[in-house]
């Protein structure tokens, strides 16, 4: 692998992307309408620039779960304001846009509102976030990630992984076989299993576990 090349070629990709949103954003200023229009920044998944020796999204670590999520709003929202505080995830811009829009979130929608956190107002927000990854031929594997640890399993391998995340921002140092630990991989199975629970699934999901 040419870690160099594919770094550089990485970010050529970025400076393309930036460009593009530039375009948008010019648009949207000549329209006149910036001043009332809620912009949104994200993105389905990350990229592993070579951390723990990957270089593609399908896995469960920070470089590919980890993804941008930018609100701007004059007037509105604070700029420049950072939250690393709440675990956000893209569930939750479908009821933050239609609070913003004045109109009613579809009943089933398992995402929270993010308005009072744009706004830099307090508000009760979830303990925990999950994700999920699946590969065609490679196991299903699922993520949950509280403010202070990480667990990831892959359904049918005993293998699994249990990262504190404030020590440890990199994860380069598997927990989940430490007896200290015990009850910190026992709450966060338990935490799955319940999410899992909650979920309308489709009658023939693969479950979790």
């Amino acid at each position: 692998m040419q870690w160099r090349y594919y770094i550089w070629a990485y970010y050529r990709m970025v400076e393309e992307v930036d460009a593009e949103i530039g375009r948008v954003l010019q648009a949207l200023e000549d329209s006149g309408q910036a001043d009332n229009t809620i912009v949104i920044f994200t993105s389905d998944h990350g990229e592993g620039r070579g951390r723990h020796q990957m270089i593609v999204k399908n896995y469960l670590y920070e470089e590919a779960v980890k993804v941008p999520l930018i609100f701007s709003c004059p007037g509105r929202m604070g700029e420049g304001v950072q939250d690393r505080e709440h675990l956000v995830t893209g569930a939750d811009i479908m009821a933050t846009v239609c609070d913003y829009a004045g109109v009613k979130p579809p009943s089933k929608i398992t995402g929270g509102n993010l308005r009072p956190l744009l706004e830099g107002k307090k508000a009760q927000w979830r303990e925990f976030a999950m994700a999920e990854v699946s590969l065609s031929g490679r196991l299903p594997g699922y993520m949950i990630r509280t403010p202070a640890h990480k667990y990831i399993t892959y359904r049918g391998d005993p293998v699994e992984q249990l990262f504190d995340m404030k020590k440890d921002p990199g994860e380069t140092k598997n927990l989940a076989g430490e007896s200290s630990h015990a009850h910190v991989i026992e709450a966060h199975r338990r935490l799955l299993r319940e999410q899992w629970a909650r979920l309308d699934m489709a009658p023939n999901a693969p479950k979790a576990g």
